[in-house]
């Protein structure tokens, strides 16, 4: 279902600045995606899986089910290197779909919450500062 909510501060709320590599290894499932488009929070139904390897590489992939969001198209993904710097998460990218571009670096503002077992959170949101602003929220399902 698809809801629509105030603005929230899509921020993480602290930066994990002992964030490392190592820490993201593993495969995610998409929990929650948070939209904030001219003042308006648009949560999309979504689903995604994120994998992050020992050597470096990941693969994200989103199902948008909302019609509300055509631009976005019903998939979209990105498949590359990623690196970690003071709780930033820089994905570059190889392969790439509409809206990111093969070759571009995309930024995300990370924020890992440790859980029992497959309990970790990881937020990643956009660049603060940003005329765009989301949040996605993965949540561990299994470590490499």
């Amino acid at each position: 279902m698809e809801t629509t909510d105030p603005v929230p501060d899509h921020r993480p709320q602290s930066t994990t600045a002992e964030l490392k590599a190592e820490d993201l290894v593993g495969a995610w499932l998409l929990e929650d995606l948070r939209l904030t488009l001219r003042h308006r929070t648009v949560r999309p139904r979504c689903q995604g899986t994120l994998l992050y390897t020992p050597s470096g590489h990941f693969s994200a992939t989103i199902h948008v089910s909302s019609r509300r969001l055509p631009r976005l198209g019903k998939s979209l993904g990105y498949t590359g290197t990623y690196t970690v710097e003071r709780g930033v998460v820089t994905h570059h990218t190889l392969v790439a779909t509409w809206p990111f571009g093969a070759g571009s670096r995309q930024r995300r503002w990370a924020t890992l919450t440790p859980g029992d077992g497959s309990a970790d959170l990881l937020r990643l949101g956009g660049d603060p500062g940003g005329s765009v602003q989301f949040l996605l929220a993965w949540h561990r399902i299994t470590r490499a």
